[in-house]
Order: structure tokens, then sequence, then C-alpha cells
């Protein structure tokens, strides 16, 4: 692991991250300036607190330094879990995977009823823009080494393995919430249509998996970053001119195949500030290790890792249509059951699809649907 903190490359472009909300007044009394002086010990001087982020799952701020030429505390606040497996990622894993990441300072362990904080350094550079030709080449040559490295460090360490029953746990228990909540009173009827949909769709890949199982077996194993996108990544320069990307925000890190990851190799429909990082240069540098992992098999993937993201978005939607307000569930529905039309018009199995490299699109030719690929 290689890491960087604030100062390096801040000359080229704003930092890192903007404030969303103004400083709070009396800082020294707000819980992240005090979670980082105990554990600091009050070693660097704080002179305000920026909010960059604040929502029901996790917190980021910003603690400004007085040293101007020293980088900024960046503490992220969120439940003991999610600290302890950021933190793990950071002192255990990302150590041996020879990446690029933020400096990290620590954490503070909340323990069961407050929450914890963990503490790395601002990185400085530039935005990511995937309509940069350059950024994209380094975010796929970054995504290839880190799949490779980390695939080799596995003997050394193993932690947070995810099989497929934990996506078919979520699509079983999204389906059996949905049937839960069908007879909420606040269901029109073209909303339980759009609910019914959902259902059958689920149905429909309870149906493929083991198809799926069988697919993802013949995939090689390795760490995956879990939320690769624009909002977590920096392009940062070095003093001798040399351009890298810095990866952070680890929480959703795990021990499978590729697929998630691989959804940013395509500007896929439903991607959210999309990395769309260049394919070719990944391919060059995991087929050196899987020399079978050519375009078409990692768009494929790609495919998959699309599956794995619906599964989980329709699970934590459906535990909305529980309340009286049920219009952003049904909204969110919508969107993922044209997702999921788009996706199971191609098959993402090997043995049901032909490649279409060319075109950029997979074409189903067993499951009884048409080559409509998404864009």
């Amino acid at each position: 692991m290689f890491s960087v903190s604030g100062g390096w490359g801040r000359p080229e472009g704003k930092k890192a991250m903007e404030p969303t909300r103004k400083k709070p007044d009396r800082f020294q009394e707000h819980p992240a300036y005090i979670a980082w002086t105990g554990f600091a010990g009050c070693t660097e001087a704080i002179r305000g607190i920026d909010v960059l982020k604040e929502d029901d799952r996790s917190s980021v701020y910003r603690l400004v330094t007085a040293d101007p030429r020293g980088p900024n505390i960046i503490v992220k606040s969120s439940s003991r879990d999610r600290i302890v497996k950021e933190s793990t990622a950071y002192e255990r894993i990302l150590p041996l995977a020879r990446v690029v990441v933020p400096r990290y300072r620590g954490f503070v362990d909340g323990r069961e009823h407050e929450n914890s904080y963990l503490f790395v350094d601002e990185v400085g550079g530039r935005d990511y823009s995937s309509a940069i030709g350059e950024h994209r080449l380094i975010a796929g040559e970054w995504l290839g080494h880190f799949h490779v490295s980390s695939a080799e460090l596995i003997a050394k360490a193993r932690y947070f393995e995810r099989d497929l029953q934990y996506y078919q746990g979520h699509l079983r228990l999204a389906a059996e919430t949905i049937l839960k909540h069908r007879s909420n009173p606040s269901l029109k009827e073209d909303d339980l249509q759009v609910l019914d949909a959902i259902t059958s769709q689920c149905d429909l890949m309870e149906r493929h998996w083991g198809e799926l199982e069988d697919y993802c077996s013949r995939m090689p194993l390795c760490y995956s970053h879990g939320d690769f996108k624009s909002d977590n990544v920096r392009i940062v320069h070095t003093s001798s001119g040399h351009r890298h990307l810095v990866v952070f925000d680890w929480s959703a890190i795990a021990l499978h195949i590729p697929a998630v990851d691989a959804t940013q190799l395509f500007a896929l429909s439903f991607s959210k500030e999309p990395i769309n990082a260049d394919i070719h240069a990944y391919c060059a540098i995991v087929r050196r290790k899987w020399p079978f992992m050519d375009v078409p098999q990692v768009r494929r993937l790609a495919y998959v890792g699309e599956i794995f993201r619906w599964v989980v978005a329709i699970r934590w939607a459906a535990e909305d249509l529980k309340y009286e307000w049920t219009e952003q569930a049904i909204y969110l529905f919508r969107l993922y059951r044209s997702w999921m039309e788009d996706i199971v018009h191609v098959a993402p199995w090997e043995k049901t699809c032909v490649a279409r490299d060319r075109l950029g699109r997979i074409a189903a030719s067993s499951i009884g649907v048409g080559s409509r690929a998404p864009r």
C-alpha cells in the first residue's frame, strides 16, 4: 500500500471534497472533533470543521488544520461494524495490495451504542472525470492491478468473504417483504402492478440461479472495492509528473468474484457516478493472471454484477413498503423494474449468450428474449 495525504498534488486543483453545509458553530463541541482530539491527543491544531456528508448510514467531516502545508483530516462516523470493517481493510488488506490509498490514521471504537470514527488524511489532486480518456485509462489500470494483487494475497489476508447465498438471501427476502406489505392500503392499483412485475422478476432470477452459480464458480476470486465510483476516487500527480488514482471509502470491500467492480468498466444504465474505466486497460492487466478474462468475458461479468446490485437495491426498497407513505419506494421500484428489463435482455451466463463485442452488446440466445442491452 502506498499512502498519500492532502498536500500531495493539491496546487493542481480544488480540495478533495467540497463542504455541503456551513461550518458548525462551536466546532470544539462537535463529536468528530472530540473523537479526533481524544485519539490524536491534540497533536495537530484544528481551526474548523466542514460537513461533507450526513445521512442515516454515515457522516463525513473535514477537520481543517491550522498548518496550510499540512493535510486536513477526514473523519468518517458510522456504525461500529462499518468502521471496524473499513479499518481492517486499511490495516490488514490494503498494505499488501500494492495500491495507492489515503494515509490511514486509525479509528475510535464506539462500542455498541455509539458511532465509531475513522481518520484518514484528505487527498488532494483533481476530481475524476469519465469524459477524460486518460482518467479512464488510469482507472482501468488501477482496478486491474487491485484485483490481481488482492487475489495473490488471499492466503495471507482472508476477510469479508461473500458467496452467492448472500445475494440469494437478499433476493428471497425482497420477494417475501413485497408480498408481506402488498396489502398496504396506501398502494394503488398501478403500484401493485409494479410490485407484481418485480416479484415476477425475482421468480425469474430464482429459476436461473443455478446457472448463475455455475458461471460464478468459474470466475476468479479476489477482493472487490464494492463502491467503485467517481465520488470515491481522486486523480493526483506526483512530483515526478506521474498520475495516480487514489481510492477511498472501503466500507463495502468484499472477497468475491469482481462482478460488482466490473460494472464500472461500462456505462451501464443505472450506475451512479459511473467511472466507466477503460476495459482494454483493465483486461491487459488481468489477462496476465487470468488469460480467459477478455473483453466479452468481462462484459458478462459486469452484467452479473448488475444483477447483484439490483438484488440488494430491491431488498432495501422493499423495507419502505411498510410505511404509510410509499411514493418513494414505488418510484424506485419503477426504476428497478426497467433496470432488470434491460438486464434480462442480455444473458449473463456464458452458456446462454453470444458476445457481440464489436457492437458493445451481448445478445441473449436462450432465455426467449430479444437482444436489447443497456446503453
